[in-house]
């Protein structure tokens, strides 16, 4: 006799809805479908896991008597700017899940190991001015006021340096390492879950290297201000139904003065702000001739008419460039480089340390670092340059 399930046809048309199927996508294998949506149904345990799979929508949902109420804290903290994206699609909220997982795990660890809790962490509020968080970030970092001038990868020596005061910072553009989920751009760029043991950034890979750099500095400013974001936008003109616009220009300062310090504008420019100019400075700085723009009409080395033009050009040539990329998509890689460009290294070490000294299962460090074999685990520690063990 074959084990069924009564399914709750609301539970059933709410996990539909979640995920990125409809009704004619399904009904190929499950012809009686829109029976089950009609009238609660006895389903069978092998068609509810193939839902499952299918919807990607947690197993034991199907068993509830009513629609799961799937809330995350960081909902309340977005800046978005899209209607179509007010509620999380399922494959941010499993990236949200499975972030959280990971700094609950470096957080206890850190506890357990006795550290204290971060001072940067809520160091100022929404009234401190931009310059005086930026100039503090700096310090606190270590970092010069040029120092991401012809740096060949400003973005991983950043993450190098957030690492070192405690930060962890995870990117990627799919949900954990299934490539048939990607992360939506126009939904979000970037989070932060803000935490006084483990604060951590993610980054969408989706996005292009310049908008990664200033998303990472954007959530940085999060993390000194103890407010946590979920990002879409940067936008200057933030429209009327972002919360926190006021804040959220605030962190937009902070990141564009970490990226091109105000002091640094006339040796950079000598006074020349073409367009030409602009995209030179912005490619030896690692960021987008926008980020440069906006910097200048702040410093009112622009006129607001000089504004309007110069940034309408660079926008225009942002968009052929952000349209490349999604022509020519991943072409692939080695599979040990592309799987600790999303990982955090600090995270990594923590888990190579803590499966050594047995206060992690092996299995449990495959899921953490979303790998399956012992072989897959020992090559990627080596890779990252700590011996196993």
């Amino acid at each position: 006799m074959v084990a069924t399930y009564k399914v709750d046809k609301k539970v059933l048309a709410w996990a539909i809805e979640s995920s990125s199927n409809d009704i004619v996508s399904l009904q190929n294998k499950f012809p009686k479908i829109e029976i089950w949506l009609s009238e609660s149904s006895e389903i069978s345990i092998g068609n509810i896991q193939k839902l499952s799979k299918m919807l990607n929508i947690p197993f034991g949902y199907f068993f509830l008597n009513d629609i799961p109420q799937e809330e995350v804290s960081i909902a309340n903290y977005r800046t978005i700017d899209n209607e179509r994206y007010h509620e999380l699609s399922r494959d941010l909220l499993e990236t949200i899940y499975e972030m959280e997982r990971k700094q609950e795990f470096v957080r206890l660890s850190r506890v357990k190991d006795g550290f204290d809790p971060l001072p940067i962490v809520g160091r100022f509020n929404k009234n401190t001015d931009f310059m005086t968080i930026a100039s503090d970030i700096r310090e606190v970092l270590g970092l010069s006021i040029d120092w991401n001038q012809k740096v060949d990868r400003p973005y991983n020596v950043l993450t190098d340096y957030l690492n070192k005061v405690g930060i962890l910072v995870f990117k990627n553009g799919i949900v954990k390492s299934n490539t048939h989920r990607n992360l939506n751009l126009e939904e979000f760029r970037a989070f932060v879950l803000i935490d006084e043991y483990a604060p951590l950034i993610f980054i969408n890979a989706k996005d292009s290297q310049t908008a990664q750099l200033f998303s990472l500095c954007h959530e940085l400013a999060h993390i000194w201000l103890g407010v946590p974001e979920l990002l879409n936008t940067f936008n200057q003109d933030f429209n009327e139904q972002i919360e926190n616009k006021e804040l959220e220009r605030l962190c937009n300062q902070v990141a564009a003065e970490i990226l091109l310090p105000k002091i640094q504008i006339k040796k950079l420019f000598n006074k020349d702000y073409t367009i030409d100019t602009i995209q030179t400075v912005a490619h030896c700085l690692g960021i987008s001739p926008q980020v440069v723009a906006i910097k200048l009409r702040q410093e009112e080395s622009l006129s607001s008419e000089q504004f309007e033009l110069v940034y309408k050009e660079v926008v225009k040539y942002a968009n052929e460039n952000l349209n490349h990329k999604k022509k020519n998509g991943d072409r692939g890689g080695n599979f040990y480089i592309t799987a600790l460009s999303r990982l955090d290294h600090s995270f990594v070490n923590l888990v190579n340390k803590k499966t050594s000294t047995g206060e992690l299962l092996y299995t449990d460090a495959f899921d953490m670092l979303n790998i399956s074999t012992g072989d897959t685990f020992d090559n990627l520690i080596n890779k990252i340059g700590v011996k196993h063990g």
